[in-house]
Order: structure tokens, then C-alpha cells, then sequence
């Protein structure tokens, strides 16, 4: 009786309307951590809605039933389509008025301007129809703009995923941080990055707040079971897994390999993979670069060690996925990752430089650890129901 009348009152509740904003829709971390994120809401109180200023959905993104699609706006296509194809769009829409400031920035800059009009967007386009209970820029830069001065909800919370101290970040904060007036709280990834804005913003630090980014442990074991599509050698495999850029600090990674070679270690293979990967140049016999992946969970879960030297980060994904498989990991000196690595177990932190990553491997290879069996605590601290938790005691 009990558990009817429980089932009968949450038929009876209404459902709070979460909107959730984000920039596109695009195979990376932060699109990763979205779909976990509106995975651990409890669908039973909250109704979802996703607008993107880019709503082009690869084939690749499965988007949950629940969630229900806001149409894009005529800004954002006319910065993303073929020219051509915009054209024959305008034409039926009789939109006029974007093909003609979509001509003449093209004209001015002689290539297609997406990031020229996206950085532009929120200012001319009208206030998206609707109310919501919550409404949330998931990711910085714009999304706080549009949510901020186009969204009518009784409560508004902008995402921070990075460190702002770091460039190019320090541009869009200063850009961007006046958003935060009409936000009921700035929400961090990580317990590091909110500690260090609030030690900083000490007048409003009540108003910041941490929710970790989801780790589906459960996911990540299913498709990391998947068919390996580079099988393994009899050498010794590190892998590294994300966006080829600047604060991923994949250029360390031939340094690293000579290192391990001066130390008269040089049967390895250190596999790259990510967007951009490919595009490394590097003669280095030991290195491998791939691009995006799919899946890319087979293939971490083949290390023998996972190696992540970023130089800075406001939550390390991957390193959590490559726990939950129960890899070794060896990680970069940064606050995020210190958070995420908290047993000699699970792996080791080190200093960002070669010498020291390389000596970490060696160390790695020769105690054992590799080797070792591990349930990593990564699963349960950020799993579903610790997010959910810290979702709902943020609103109160």
C-alpha cells in the first residue's frame, strides 16, 4: 500500500521545466558530460528541453526520448550551412535580413564567419518563447548571454568547466562574467575550480557552487567491452585520449617518448586519439595519432597505463573513464586531477614535465600496477545518484 501511494503522488506532482542551453552538439567531453548530466535527472520532477545555437546533430549523437529539441534559430544556420544552401533557405523563409548580414561579413572576412556571428548572437535575436522553472548555460560564452538576457526562468545557473585563469578563458571571463548578475548561482565542475573562484570572488563565493560532471562507470564498461579495432602487440601500450589543443598538452607527449627511450626503454607504443589527432606531425616510431573516435573506450581499456599531462583542466573526463576501466592512470599536477586521483591504487600525480612522466612509467611498469585489479572510486563519488544529489540540494 505504501509503495502505491508513492507512485500515486509523483503521478501528482508537476514536473519543474529544466531547460538546458549549450553551444553544439559536438563528440567531446563536454557533450559526453551533458548527456550524463540529463541522464542522472530524476525524470519524475523534471521535464527537459535543449536548445543549441548550432542544432546540426551528427549521426554519431543519440539523443535521449525525454529530452525535447528547441528549434534552432535562422542566425545559427545561416553561420553553419553552404552558402548555396542558405540562399535556397532565405527564399522560402522570405529571411532576408540574416542572408544579407551573412553576405556582407562574408564578403568583408572572405570565409564563413560562424564564430563572428555566434559571439553576436544574443544580442539581436529575440527572447526564446517559453518559461522555465530552471535554466541552465551549460557551457561559457555565449550560452550565459542568451540565458541570461533571452531566457525567462525563475532561477538561472551558468556552467564553468575550465579554468579561467588560464588563456584564452581570461578573454571570454572578462567578457562574459558581468552575465553573472542575473544567475542565482555559478556552478563548477569541480570541487578545485570552485574552491579557487570563491577564494578570488570571496563577496559572492555563497553563490558558488559545484556539481561534478557525471562518471557512467556502467556505460563505459558496456562499450569498453566492444570489439578492439587496433588489436595488441607484444609491446607495452600507453594510451591518451582527447582534443588535440593547447591545454591537453598532447605536444609533452614526444618528449615524454624520448625520455623513455634515453632510459633505455623503447618497446612501447603510445597511442593518441582524438579530434585533431591525426593532424600531429611527428616522426616519433613509438607514437601513433588517431583521430575522433566513436568509441574510443576498447581502445583505453588495451593500456597497459593511461597518461594524461594536461596543463590545465576544470574536470578530466577521460581520466575518470580510464579508471572506471580499471586502468592505471598518471596524471598532471593540477588541481581537478588531484580531486579525481585520490589513492595509489587508482594512479599517480606528477610533475608536467617529461622527465617526471617518463620516471612515472618506468615506476608504473615495474611495480606491477598495471596489472592490478581495481575498483576504482570514481564510480560512486561522482556516479549518477552523488550528481543527482548535488543537483537537487543546490535548488533546495
Amino acid at each position: 500500500m505504501g509503495k502505491f501511494l508513492q507512485v500515486v503522488d509523483r503521478m501528482l506532482q508537476v514536473k519543474k521545466q529544466l531547460l538546458i542551453v549549450t553551444e553544439a552538439l559536438e563528440m567531446n567531453g563536454v557533450l559526453r558530460s551533458l548527456l550524463d548530466f540529463m541522464e542522472a535527472m530524476d525524470k519524475n520532477r523534471y521535464d527537459i528541453s535543449l536548445f543549441c545555437f548550432d542544432a546540426f546533430k551528427p549521426n554519431f549523437v543519440r539523443l535521449p526520448d525525454y529530452v525535447k529539441v528547441l528549434p534552432e534559430i535562422p542566425a545559427c544556420y545561416m553561420a553553419r550551412a553552404p552558402f548555396a544552401r542558405i540562399v535556397r533557405w532565405a527564399l522560402f523563409h522570405w529571411a532576408f535580413v540574416p542572408l544579407l548580414k551573412r553576405l556582407t561579413v562574408s564578403l568583408l572576412q572572405n570565409r564563413f564567419p560562424q564564430r563572428f556571428v555566434k559571439q553576436d548572437l544574443a544580442k539581436g535575436v529575440r527572447p526564446l518563447k517559453g518559461e522555465w522553472d530552471v535554466a541552465i548555460a551549460y557551457s561559457m560564452g555565449m550560452t550565459w548571454r542568451f540565458v541570461a538576457e533571452k531566457v525567462v526562468a525563475k532561477r538561472k545557473f551558468m556552467w564553468l568547466d575550465t579554468d579561467v585563469h588560464f588563456e584564452p578563458w581570461k578573454s571570454f571571463w572578462r567578457k562574459y562574467s558581468p552575465c553573472l548578475r542575473s544567475a542565482d548561482a555559478l556552478v563548477c565542475v569541480s570541487t578545485a575550480i570552485r574552491d579557487m573562484m570563491r577564494r578570488e570572488f570571496g563577496t559572492c563565493a555563497r553563490r558558488i557552487e559545484t556539481i561534478h560532471n557525471v562518471v557512467d562507470a556502467a556505460a563505459v564498461v558496456v562499450k569498453g567491452n566492444e570489439p578492439l579495432r587496433y588489436p595488441r602487440s607484444e609491446k607495452f601500450r600507453i594510451v591518451t585520449v582527447g582534443r588535440y589543443c593547447e591545454p591537453k598538452n598532447q605536444v609533452m607527449i614526444p618528449e615524454i617518448a624520448e625520455e623513455l627511450r634515453k632510459s633505455g626503454f623503447c618497446e612501447f607504443e603510445w597511442i593518441m586519439a582524438g579530434p585533431g589527432s591525426a593532424l600531429f606531425k611527428t616522426d616519433d616510431p613509438n607514437l601513433v595519432c588517431l583521430d575522433s573516435l566513436s568509441n574510443p573506450y576498447p581502445l583505453m581499456k588495451s593500456a597497459d597505463v593511461y597518461v594524461q599531462p594536461s596543463t590545465y583542466e576544470g574536470w578530466g573526463l577521460t581520466l575518470s573513464e580510464a579508471m572506471c576501466l580499471g586502468r592505471y592512470v598518471i596524471a598532471s599536477d593540477i588541481p581537478a586531477f588531484r580531486e579525481q586521483v585520490v589513492s595509489p591504487e587508482e594512479g599517480m600525480i606528477v610533475e608536467c614535465t617529461p622527465t617526471a612522466f617518463a620516471r612515472a612509467i618506468l615506476v608504473a611498469r615495474a611495480s606491477g600496477c598495471v596489472t592490478t585489479s581495481r575498483r576504482p572510486s570514481v564510480a560512486t563519488r561522482f556516479g549518477f545518484a552523488a550528481v543527482r544529489k548535488e543537483f537537487d540540494d543546490m535548488l533546495g
